[in-house]
């Protein structure tokens, strides 16, 4: 079959590389193309805290794939920021790319290994979770940095007393819809849905709640089941025993 230079030289810019062998057994004698697919080298650039951070590590230890965990402390960040592509971090590089955006990037690093669903569809819905709790994760954000002086401590109240009660309500409503009785919020295994939904009620929910995780989700059994689930995935598990402590000052960065 004659080789096609285009198309090889497009293989090889997706990080493939050819291995050529001339087998001199075989008569006629002829060459043996395979096309290997190399593992992306990645670089994740982020402070030492969590916040927009920590989805994407975790998304990387639950797919089992390196990658080089750079954290760089506030004041080196000005010396720093000259390197990163967009200014500002997370910034992920690899294979030549800088890719910025934390939602952009663990969306990516889940499709690029096998944690956003087997179908367009499944991804969609996927997708509708990560939604939901990007608004949640909004929600914390604002009783922590509130838009004016004073009123903290009513956002508190109302995160505690009523949007975190709609948020698991909306949360359970799509678990019955798409996945009822599931493990997991799409399909049979951990995808990046779990990931966010265990991010933000582990890391995150306690910052402003006085109640722990258990006593947030009491009413909702399957979504605990769910958050159970995510601890009990092996790789996650190893991450949490193994992940460097929030450096003093960086807890809400």
């Amino acid at each position: 079959m004659k080789a096609d230079s285009s198309r090889i030289s497009e293989i090889l810019s997706h990080g493939w590389i050819l291995i050529v062998k001339h087998d001199l057994n075989r008569k006629p004698e002829y060459w043996i193309i395979l096309v290997v697919k190399v593992m992306s080298k990645y670089k994740l650039y982020y402070f030492p805290g969590r916040w927009r951070g920590e989805v994407i590590r975790m998304v990387f230890a639950v797919a089992d794939v390196p990658f080089e965990d750079i954290r760089v402390p506030i004041e080196e960040w000005n010396t720093k920021k000259e390197e990163m592509f967009s200014g500002q971090m997370p910034e992920l590089h690899f294979d030549g790319v800088c890719l910025p955006e934390s939602r952009a990037i663990y969306r990516y690093v889940a499709k690029e290994h096998g944690l956003f669903g087997k179908s367009n569809l499944e991804a969609a819905k996927i997708d509708a979770v990560c939604c939901v709790m990007e608004e949640f994760m909004w929600h914390i954000l604002t009783v922590i940095f509130p838009p004016v002086e004073g009123i903290k401590e009513n956002l508190r109240h109302q995160f505690q007393n009523k949007i975190c009660g709609a948020t698991t309500e909306k949360l359970e409503n799509i678990l019955q819809k798409y996945n009822p009785g599931g493990n997991f919020f799409i399909g049979d295994k951990i995808t990046l849905a779990d990931i966010v939904f265990f991010f933000i009620f582990h890391d995150l929910v306690h910052l402003v709640c006085s109640c722990k995780v258990a006593a947030c989700l009491t009413e909702h059994p399957t979504l605990r089941k769910i958050y159970e689930n995510c601890i009990a995935d092996p790789n996650l598990a190893t991450w949490l025993n193994q992940r460097p402590e929030i450096v003093e000052g960086y807890s809400t960065s």
